[in-house]
């Protein structure tokens, strides 16, 4: 509010008025003649001075300094904010006086007592930036709590110049009987004050996966949490093939092809005497890289010829060069000299004879080593007497009965789904902010992991949507993610993780996530907020009744009553006036000495007291509070 001074136009004015007052009092002409003046009036008590009659003229008394109008009776207005003007007193609860408006938020609680509790607001911001009121970016909104004064923190969360802005206020108590704190605004120099650290508590969630505690476990599928890291889990398969090429050599044969005979044979004797198996399966219905659990290769033994083999030591060892069953011989068979073997004792009864090749077939699929097939032998092939077991080729009738490989691998499902517990986790407090979101993982060739953020919803989970933040829809590669966008209205959230791969060998790994935001408080039923009606800063109405002028008359008449003012609109100034011969006190009651109300226009030059002892009061009034009347001076004319 701005205070205004007489200007110097209107001190000229002031100069001239008590002329005009004194030419109103006169009740006759003046006439002058040439051998002397006369000065006549019928209401001043004249004298006699060199045959001259004089009027008594009109004296000014002017009441414009602060000391002048603190000197009289006060009550509900201000001098000392601009010294010389009389203003309309702010209120003894006011925040600051460069702020015009308030608004009173009434908070209801049907619950327990709070403390520290946050509590939305929702306000027509429009309304009050569209009249001028508020700044456009609501720099200037603050909150006090109960008694006007104290400032309290709040954050404004979205809707600006908007019928609903949603603002939280941090409340430092609220009783159950509820209460009430105000919103100011209407200071265009104000700066931001919304601060969503002070407002909220800062909170955080993080898991490295060292246990399942923090893994909703009834929602997540195909998840493995080992050693600090989730990975996706396995299944277990198992295929049992036939062979799909065998032949023995003979080396009493060193050239004959024995491929498409129904049975194979191992012999040991003397130098001349030896026979060996060469068995291949065909593995690619294996995915490659998978993790070998168990194999069998397995040969049936139906009979044998010569002395028992019982206890003889075979070998099953992996063969080290192509061949087919229709060209192989004694003479031109691969190598046999490799370590990679599995060893065997005959066994004393007819059956499969089993051989736990693991490490042969894990190569194979591995890629360290190339799936040429078994070779099967006597470990030692010359001593005596003759050995020679016989076991059922391929090219058996009953093919039950031929070469077997049975493999037990395990593999990675190709999908996987992991999601975090409640965030924040606890029945008392419910997100307020979202700040960021970041991982760690490791994702190998041919693998891929999705991040997003879920809600609740109807109890069912959703994904918060893009029109929130942004990329949730397709889920997050690149760690951190910006999340600020998430705010109240999803309370409680969960991460969720989208892990898969292509190649059933592999897993990629999460190794940690972590999800900072901020939180406020929740209690059920929350407290509700309503906005009660605008108010200004002064009171109204307000008066000052002037200190009593003795003008050392009896019957003195009061000519005329000036004043200078500043009227906003809604605002008003009007005044009343007492006299007396006899001396009264400034704070005289009126029912001792009536006040008689002369209107609210200057001058007043009628229905004027008439009395040695003078006095006037003046009372402020505003219809809108945020504006006040200034009352600069007061000229009584007098004599």
């Amino acid at each position: 509010m701005r205070l205004r001074r007489s200007t110097a136009s209107e001190d000229q004015r002031m100069k001239s008025e008590k002329w005009l007052i004194l030419l109103a009092s006169l009740g006759v002409i003046l006439l002058a003649s040439s051998v002397g003046g006369t000065m006549a009036s019928f209401v001043d008590q004249e004298s006699s001075s060199n045959n001259t009659f004089e009027a008594w003229a009109s004296t000014v008394w002017v009441q414009t300094s602060q000391t002048d109008f603190e000197a009289g009776v006060l009550d509900n207005v201000d001098t000392s904010t601009s010294p010389g003007n009389v203003t309309l007193e702010t209120r003894g609860d006011w925040y600051d006086g460069t702020w015009e408006y308030r608004k009173p938020i009434n908070i209801t609680n049907s619950g327990s007592a709070l403390t520290n509790y946050q509590v939305k607001v929702t306000i027509n911001t429009q309304q009050l930036i569209s009249a001028g009121k508020m700044e456009s970016d609501g720099d200037d909104i603050r909150f006090t709590t109960s008694n006007g004064i104290t400032e309290i923190d709040y954050w404004i969360e979205s809707g600006i110049n908007t019928a609903t802005t949603e603002i939280w206020v941090e409340v430092p108590s609220i009783p159950t009987t509820g209460t009430t704190i105000y919103m100011y605004y209407g200071n265009p120099s104000a700066i931001s004050a919304s601060n969503v650290s002070a407002t909220f508590s800062s909170g955080s969630f993080t898991d490295t996966f060292t246990d399942s505690s923090k893994i909703n476990t009834t929602d997540s599928f195909n998840i493995s949490v080992t050693d600090g890291h989730v990975e996706i889990d396995t299944h277990t398969n198992e295929t049992t093939l036939t062979a799909t090429g065998d032949a023995r050599v003979v080396i009493q044969d060193p050239n004959a092809v024995h491929g498409s005979e129904t049975h194979l044979a191992l012999q040991q004797y003397t130098s001349g005497d030896i026979q060996r198996n060469f068995i291949q399966f065909d593995i690619t219905s294996i995915p490659q890289n998978v993790t070998v659990n168990d194999v069998d290769f397995k040969i049936y033994y139906y009979v044998y010829l010569a002395g028992n083999p019982e206890g003889q030591n075979t070998r099953a060892k992996r063969v080290t060069g192509a061949w087919t069953e229709d060209t192989i011989t004694w003479n031109n068979q691969p190598d046999s000299t490799i370590s990679d073997e599995v060893s065997l004792n005959m066994p004393g009864s007819y059956g499969w004879v089993n051989y736990d090749a693991d490490a042969i077939v894990q190569g194979w699929l591995n890629g360290s080593s190339t799936n040429y097939g078994f070779l099967v032998k006597f470990n030692t092939e010359y001593p005596t007497p003759n050995r020679c077991p016989i076991f059922y080729s391929k090219d058996y009738a009953d093919d039950t009965y031929g070469p077997k490989l049975t493999i037990n691998w395990a593999e990675h499902e190709t999908t996987a789904g992991l999601y975090s517990v409640l965030i924040p986790n606890d029945t008392s407090t419910r997100l307020a902010v979202g700040i960021l979101l970041s991982w760690n993982d490791n994702e190998p060739t041919n693998t891929d992991i999705k991040y997003q953020v879920e809600y609740k919803t109807d109890g069912s989970w959703e994904l918060i949507p893009d029109s929130v933040l942004s990329g949730n829809s397709i889920g997050f590669d690149t760690s951190p993610v910006d999340i600020s966008t998430v705010k109240t209205d999803y309370g409680q959230i969960r991460l969720k993780g989208s892990p898969s791969t292509t190649d059933v060998s592999t897993t990629p790994t999460v190794d940690d996530w972590t999800i900072t935001y901020y939180y406020r408080e929740y209690t059920s039923p929350e407290p509700t907020a309503s906005v009660g009606s605008e108010e200004g800063m002064y009171v109204s109405p307000g008066t000052i009744a002037s200190q009593v002028l003795d003008t050392g008359v009896v019957q003195a008449r009061w000519d005329a009553l000036f004043w200078d003012e500043t009227l906003p609109a809604g605002t008003n100034i009007t005044f009343e006036v007492r006299a007396s011969d006899a001396s009264f006190a400034k704070d005289t009651p009126p029912e001792t000495l009536p006040w008689t109300s002369v209107g609210g226009a200057s001058p007043v030059t009628s229905g004027l007291a008439s009395g040695r002892y003078m006095q006037w009061r003046a009372t402020l009034n505003t219809s809108d509070t945020s504006e006040t009347p200034i009352l600069h001076e007061v000229r009584v004319w007098h004599y």
